[in-house]
């Protein structure tokens, strides 16, 4: 435990912060992804989704007439406001249920870098086997496809 909480400061102090993750070493992207998802089925049972939404107050903005050097014109009075805003109330709940499944299944949050230049390119053409320990020089690519690859140099 004091390793890891050794190397995440190492990550942190490192460079630039771009990833934050649920990481367990040894594992295969695979065996991640089905984790990942089973974390956040049950976390959405337990913390559905509470969509609440707020729609500003309306208002009347008058006409107004405005003057230049080439005369006067008027510009005609609108409406403005009224904008909604849908918020998902049980979002805390929701993560903080995540993350404790997580906990649960071996996984440690962490924090990487994003793989940049050349090594992006690399990381992206090789398949990702077991994830490796990490070290202060290690980074991560997240994939369209959702897994996310680590290198450790």
């Amino acid at each position: 435990m004091r390793k890891m909480g050794w190397m995440l400061g190492l990550l942190l102090c490192s460079g630039c912060v771009t990833t934050e993750l649920q990481y367990k070493e040894g594992i295969t992207p695979l065996q991640r992804n089905r984790d990942v998802e089973a974390c956040t089925r049950q976390a959405t049972k337990r913390a559905p989704v509470a969509s609440v939404s707020h729609t500003s107050q309306r208002y009347w903005v008058p006409a107004r007439q405005h003057c230049n050097s080439k005369g006067c014109y008027w510009q005609g009075g609108y409406w403005a406001g009224g904008q909604t805003t849908v918020t998902d109330q049980n979002i805390s709940a929701r993560k903080r249920a995540y993350g404790q499944c997580m906990a649960q299944r071996g996984y440690q949050p962490i924090a990487t870098q994003g793989c940049t230049g050349k090594v992006r390119e690399a990381v992206m053409r090789t398949p990702q086997g077991r994830y490796p320990r990490l070290t202060a020089e290690s980074c991560t690519v997240g994939m369209s496809d959702g897994t996310l690859k680590v290198y450790t140099p």
